[in-house]
C-alpha cells in the first residue's frame, strides 16, 4: 500500500464513511493542476477521484496553487457535513507553490478541531521547514522491486520484463516506476543525463539540461538519477553487481569507478543534497547544472 492508497483508508476509518468513490462533502482533497481557478481545479480532480485515480499530470505546469489553498480554508470555516472527523487531504504537497504553502501554514497551525490534516510528499525536501515543522513525519518504507514489478505487469499491463527493469531504477517507490514506465520525457531525461555524466561528456550534459523554469520536475529527475548512481557507484565499488539501481549502465559503471575512492563518492551525493535543496530555493536551473558539474566531474 502506497501513501495516497493509505491516506484515503485511514480518513475513510476513523471518518466513518465508506468513501469509495473519493468524493464526498467531509473529504476535501487537494492535488497538483494546471488551472488558476478554484472551480476548475476541483471540478477537474472530482472527475479523477470519481474514477478512483488523483494522479493528474506529472506535468511541472500542474502545481498546487493559492486559489485552492484559500477554497480549503473557505470549507472549513463550515461545520462537517456528516462524518465524525473531516479530513484535508493534500496529495504531492512538495508541488506546493511556496504562495500557497505560506497561506497554508494558518490552517496548519490553528485547524478546526473536527479536522485532521493529512499531506503526502515525495520529495521532503522541497517543503518550507515550517510546514515540516508543523507535522508529524510518517516515513513509508520502499516496496520490494520484485512487488513494483508485479504490479507494473499485471495493473498496468507492462511487458514483464520491461518491468523488472523498471521496477530497478525506482528505488521502492511505485509512483516513480509509473513515471518511468509511462513517461517517455523524464525516462529519456534520465537515460540521456547518465549516458553523458558516465562518459564525463560536459558539453552534452549542458545542451541536455533542462533550463526553463517550467522544467523543474525534469531537474528533479535528473538529481535522483545522480542520487542512484552514486548509490550505484559505492555498491560496484564493493564488488556488487546485483541489485544496482541502474542495472541497463552496470558495465559502465563499474568502468566508470576505477581509480575512484570513497572520498568521491560521498562528494557526489552532498551535490545531490545540495542541488536539491538549490532547486527549492527556485536557484536558476543552469547554475544547479554548473554546480553538478564542478563538484563531480572535475
Amino acid at each position: 500500500m502506497g501513501k495516497t492508497t493509505c491516506a484515503f483508508e485511514f480518513a475513510s476509518a476513523v471518518s466513518g464513511l465508506n468513501i469509495k468513490s473519493w468524493v464526498h462533502p467531509d473529504l476535501i482533497v487537494v492535488a497538483p493542476t494546471s488551472s488558476s481557478d478554484a472551480d476548475e481545479a476541483e471540478e477537474e480532480l472530482n472527475g479523477y477521484l470519481r474514477e478512483g485515480k488523483w494522479r493528474i499530470s506529472e506535468s511541472p505546469n500542474h502545481t498546487i496553487r493559492i486559489s485552492q489553498i484559500r477554497r480549503v480554508q473557505q470549507k472549513l470555516s463550515f461545520m462537517p457535513y456528516s462524518a465524525k472527523k473531516r479530513f484535508v487531504i493534500v496529495l504531492d504537497g512538495h508541488r506546493m507553490r511556496t504562495e500557497a504553502a505560506n497561506a497554508f501554514l494558518k490552517t496548519l497551525e490553528e485547524p478546526p478541531l473536527d479536522t485532521s490534516l493529512i499531506m503526502t510528499v515525495s520529495h521532503l525536501s522541497s517543503l518550507l521547514p515550517t510546514v515540516i515543522s508543523r507535522g508529524v513525519l510518517l516515513r513509508f518504507k520502499p516496496l520490494e522491486s520484485e512487488i513494483v514489478a508485479e504490479i507494473l505487469h499485471h495493473k498496468h499491463g507492462l511487458d514483464a520484463k520491461k518491468a523488472e527493469k523498471i521496477a530497478a531504477l525506482c528505488e521502492g517507490s511505485l509512483s516513480k516506476a509509473i513515471e518511468l514506465a509511462f513517461d517517455e520525457e523524464k525516462n529519456e531525461a534520465r537515460k540521456t543525463f547518465i549516458t553523458a555524466f558516465l562518459s564525463k561528456d560536459i558539453s552534452g550534459i549542458v545542451s541536455s539540461w533542462p533550463v526553463r523554469i517550467t522544467e523543474r520536475e525534469l531537474v528533479f529527475t535528473v538529481i535522483e538519477s545522480l542520487h542512484a548512481l552514486c548509490a550505484d557507484f559505492i555498491s560496484a565499488s564493493n564488488g556488487i553487481s546485483k541489485g544496482l539501481r541502474n542495472p541497463d549502465f552496470a558495465d559502465r559503471i563499474h568502468e566508470f569507478i576505477k581509480g575512484k575512492d570513497c572520498r568521491y563518492f560521498f562528494r557526489c551525493e552532498k551535490a545531490c543534497l545540495e542541488a536539491e535543496r538549490a532547486l527549492n530555493l527556485n536557484i536558476d536551473n543552469g547554475l544547479i547544472r554548473d554546480y553538478i558539474i564542478e563538484k563531480t566531474l572535475k
